[in-house]
């Protein structure tokens, strides 16, 4: 039996005919559900079939294949993650540990790198958003900038 099938025994059980009765989220919860249950088939069917290849779903660059793309997202996403780390020890020591000049010093630099973040990250979200309900679905934008502004506070 495939995943594909016992998922969709397991799920049987807790559907059998309570959509009128459930509440609207639930009832679209369940539509999205089932239409990634169908998804997930055509995908399972056509990498059976040798039609897909999963590891070859990115899209190849100028700098190489899909290997290629894949292994600059992870580069991208270690180094952001360290970025974010440095500035928050930096937010820390800063509040924490050190005195006087020193700490105001690595506060604003600290702070001035948290700002870069959120105009970056509200820059790309504008420009890409169709409304302002699509900018706000996200709460990566408001969280970096509050910690913008809060290591502002912090560093003045």
């Amino acid at each position: 039996m495939s995943t594909f099938a016992m998922r969709k025994k397991s799920f049987s059980r807790f559907s059998s005919g309570t959509s009128r009765a459930q509440p609207a989220f639930f009832r679209e919860a369940r539509v999205q559900h089932i239409q990634l249950e169908g998804f997930a088939r055509k995908l399972e069917i056509a990498v059976a079939a040798g039609s897909v290849d999963r590891p070859g779903m990115l899209p190849a660059s100028r700098f190489g294949g899909p290997e290629s793309t894949k292994t600059m997202i992870h580069v991208t996403w270690h180094l952001t993650t360290i970025a974010f780390l440095t500035v928050g020890s930096a937010l820390l020591l800063s509040g924490s540990v050190l005195q006087g000049d020193q700490a105001r010093g690595i506060g604003l630099v600290a702070a001035s790198a948290a700002t870069g973040f959120a105009a970056v990250t509200v820059g790309l979200s504008a420009a890409h958003a169709q409304s302002l309900r699509s900018l706000l679905r996200h709460p990566g934008p408001a969280v970096l900038t509050a910690t913008a502004v809060l290591a502002w506070w912090g560093a003045l």
